[in-house]
């Protein structure tokens, strides 16, 4: 009798190692299918977000490209199709700059303080530019440069370049001597006049989001630190300048409007030019 129910009772624990490892296997499947489905969802999870960010990414390059009008017009590229304006342009630098500018032929606007030297000068660079205007504005007075703003606006709506290059210089070169009114007048022309151009037509290149240059005109007096030589005046107001378009450059860039100091090194027939 006893053999009898050990051979059942080994029969059942037997049979209950087989439904154990029965169930076990099942659910071993069951689990491993379940496994691969959770990680075939996620890894569709991460695709549809590599794809998804894929396409954020490129609708952005193809905005930045949309709005940058270089790749989009080419042709703004060349300079014929610029508005430039170049004070001070009947002597001296501003003059090499706009003969050298007319080449390309540009709408060139030329100015300087006498009537009839801007006018000879649209004559001469109209020989080869059918689009040379201009107007004789003195920037040394107070509406100086609003004048010359409101007439770019009024008669040729938008800039594209503004070439500050006019300057001029008088009285004696020591500090110590300066005349009060040749003080002022160099202030007002070579400093003022830049700066409260720079500022009314960068502000209208930002309204139109116009990628506009503002250039500035400096000379090797800014890294003189003494009047053996040159004007005291001329080296603290081109100092004056550079610093002054680091600062706006900063201050433009976010608007992708650049601000350029051209820093002249020798005399203009040495043709040797510094730009920072």
């Amino acid at each position: 009798m006893i053999d009898y129910k050990i051979k059942i009772l080994l029969v059942l624990i037997f049979l209950c190692i087989v439904f154990n490892y029965i169930f076990y296997q099942r659910n071993k499947n069951v689990f491993e299918n379940f496994q691969m489905e959770e990680i075939v969802k996620f890894r569709k999870k991460i695709e549809n977000i590599n794809i998804k960010s894929n396409k954020k990414k490129k609708a952005k390059e193809l905005q930045r490209i949309k709005e940058d009008e270089e790749y989009v017009d080419t042709s703004k590229k060349h300079l014929y199709n610029y508005k430039i304006l170049i004070t001070g342009a009947t002597s001296g630098i501003g003059y090499h700059i706009a003969k050298m500018l007319n080449a390309h032929n540009p709408f060139l606007i030329v100015t300087g303080r006498d009537k009839k030297k801007v006018e000879e000068l649209i004559k001469e660079l109209s020989k080869t530019n059918e689009s040379v205007k201009g107007i004789h504005v003195d920037l040394s007075t107070k509406r100086g440069p609003q004048k010359l703003f409101d007439y770019v606006k009024k008669e040729h709506s938008k800039l594209d370049i503004l070439i500050n290059a006019a300057s001029t210089s008088v009285g004696s070169r020591f500090l110590l001597s300066k005349d009060y009114n040749d003080w002022q007048d160099e202030m007002s022309v070579n400093v003022n006049g830049a700066i409260l151009l720079s500022q009314l037509f960068s502000k209208r290149m930002k309204r139109y989001k116009i990628k506009g240059k503002i250039i500035n005109i400096s000379s090797a007096a800014s890294k003189m630190s003494n009047t053996d030589v040159n004007s005291g005046s001329d080296i603290v107001m081109k100092n004056m300048i550079e610093k002054y378009s680091n600062i706006l450059a900063e201050e433009l860039y976010e608007h992708k409007i650049s601000v350029t100091v051209v820093r002249i090194e020798h005399e203009i027939d040495y043709g040797y030019i510094s730009v920072f």
